[in-house]
């Protein structure tokens, strides 16, 4: 015999579960950031080896092209180029305000839904 959830506890789950601001790619790539201004490449290299999530290289450039279309990051060349034969500089990014602002909200509603995920379960 199966029991049924009670409405309001749907309601409750339904809430928690509603998908944060963010999506994970984003949020991992401003997390990098934090760290200090990385090139596209960079910020998906590092968000696999220490974030362990991993963002498609050939993505790079359009997820850092959303996320200074929506004020979270900005980017500029770099002032001297790479040190090697042929180096050119490279376009960073660097997180502004608003992305670190939309970071920690983004942390919290993560945490939140883990919460009540681990809660309710």
């Amino acid at each position: 015999m199966r029991e049924s959830v009670a409405p309001e506890v749907l309601a409750m789950v339904g809430k928690l579960l509603v998908a944060p601001t963010l999506p994970k790619q984003q949020l991992a790539a401003l997390s990098v950031l934090v760290s200090g201004p990385k090139s596209a490449r960079e910020v998906v290299r590092t968000a696999t080896r220490d974030l362990g999530h991993h963002i498609a290289e050939s993505g790079a450039y359009v997820l850092m092209h959303r996320l200074e279309g929506k004020g979270f990051v900005e980017a500029s060349m770099e002032e001297k180029p790479r040190p090697k034969p042929g180096g050119r500089r490279r376009r960073v990014y660097r997180l502004t305000a608003e992305g670190r602002s939309a970071l920690e909200q983004a942390t919290i509603e993560y945490r939140m839904s883990a919460k009540g995920l681990a809660y309710h379960a």
